[in-house]
């Protein structure tokens, strides 16, 4: 009688004719019988191992005995206790196997037999794909907190609703915010406000118009403010809004940003996925978007002459980096903060500019030849200290850009601008 006959389980008789031929367990050769399949499909494959794996668990704690038998037979047991008695470990896995309490299935007792304690394969991938899952549902709760200013702290287990604030006191917590930012206020005090607005909305799960206002002001603000991390994960945010249909009113203002940002930043998966989206084609006619897409387009190009051209033409028109007090947040059509988002990539731009430049020309250049052509104008002296500043190499006798010992400086400099840019 084999090892399952005895544990009450019913063994076919052509597992019990090859264990008595072979020697081997039922559970070793069921196993190998269904791995022996050429043509078994993949799905197939798995839950015959999760079969194999649940038998198995079952096998060792229901037959302890047999289990202990072949481990000896195979001299398993010593090699593991030397391992254990070398690492310090004490026994191995005879010790555990023998301390397991043996009960047979067919026992008089009415008690269900011991559970496996391995956990099932599928059961596992079950949990994991819940856990994953993006229709996972979050716990809200609703603050009860009334302070106007509070800080910013990680969160660590359940959230306290002492320490959150309702919607109604966010309201005020964001104008609160706003008017700092116009008096001049430190980004470092105002970024912590905003992150603490910001947090307060996500674990109460609020999805409403004035959640769009906070992550569109927050957004606008780290523009300002040139902080372009802040800005992304506004605008990361504000993506899953539209995405279920809100905050219409500012969905062509961010999907300029979000095809600046991507075209920028080289992020072509990004940049087709932003013109695919169908607020492309609802404000195709509109001039701000097809400014937007012709930036994109001398970028890929490499046409910096026409990309500098349209920014100046964008800053002028729009007049928003000279106001004061600055807009700290609120919407300025029909340009919005598009020079802000193309401030902070200015010098990443001309460094592009001076890489490509110095590859073609590779001849020595006048400083006033390269400072009209990175968009500096007459200030030549701004210019050569941004070139100075990055390591540029001048001819000592010229006092000209030397383009052959420039270019590969320029190169590696516009790799360590994007990577920072990026986080």
């Amino acid at each position: 009688m084999s090892s399952f006959e005895s544990c009450g389980i019913q063994v076919p008789s052509f597992y019990r004719t090859q264990v008595d031929t072979r020697g081997y367990p039922p559970i070793f050769f069921l196993g190998f019988h269904f791995l022996n399949f050429e043509n078994i499909g993949s799905e197939m494959f798995v839950f015959c191992l999760d079969i194999v794996n649940e038998i198995l668990s079952f096998f060792i704690l229901q037959g302890g005995a047999e289990a202990q038998r072949l481990l000896n037979r195979a001299g398993e047991s010593d090699r593991r206790d030397e391992r254990a008695r070398r690492f310090g470990g004490g026994g191995g896995l005879s010790k555990a196997v023998r301390q397991v309490s043996l009960k047979p299935a067919n026992s008089n007792s009415n008690s269900d037999p011991p559970a496996s304690s391995v956990p099932s394969m599928r059961l596992k991938r079950a949990q994991s794909f819940a856990d994953r899952s993006p229709t996972r549902q979050r716990k809200f709760i609703v603050g009860t907190c009334q302070q106007i200013e509070k800080a910013y702290f990680r969160l660590q287990g359940d959230v306290n609703p002492a320490w959150v604030r309702p919607e109604e006191v966010l309201t005020k917590s964001l104008d609160y915010v706003q008017n700092e930012w116009r008096k001049g206020t430190e980004w470092i005090y105002v970024d912590e406000q905003m992150r603490s607005i910001r947090q307060d909305l996500f674990v109460q799960g609020i999805e409403t118009d004035f959640a769009i206002k906070a992550y569109s002001v927050g957004a606008r603000i780290a523009l300002e403010a040139n902080d372009l991390g802040q800005f992304n994960q506004c605008q990361t945010q504000l993506k899953e809004f539209f995405q279920k249909g809100l905050g219409r009113n500012v969905q062509k203002e961010f999907w300029c940003y979000r095809l600046l940002y991507a075209a920028h930043l080289q992020q072509k998966v990004e940049e087709f996925e932003v013109l695919a989206d169908a607020c492309c084609r609802e404000y195709r006619s509109d001039p701000i978007v097809k400014k937007c897409q012709v930036l994109r387009e001398s970028l890929k190009m490499g046409n910096f002459s026409r990309y500098f051209a349209v920014s100046s033409e964008i800053n002028e028109e729009s007049g928003i980096l000279d106001l004061s007090p600055p807009a700290a947040g609120s919407e300025q059509p029909p340009y919005y903060h598009i020079p802000f988002l193309l401030r902070v990539f200015l010098p990443h731009i001309r460094l592009r500019a001076l890489a490509l430049l110095t590859k073609a020309y590779g001849v020595p250049l006048q400083l006033k030849t390269v400072s009209h052509m990175i968009a500096f104008g007459d200030n030549h002296a701004e210019c050569e200290q941004f070139l100075l500043k990055n390591k540029a190499v001048f001819d000592t006798n010229t006092k000209k850009l030397d383009c052959r010992k420039s270019n590969a400086v320029f190169q590696q400099a516009v790799q360590e601008k994007k990577v920072k840019l990026m986080g």
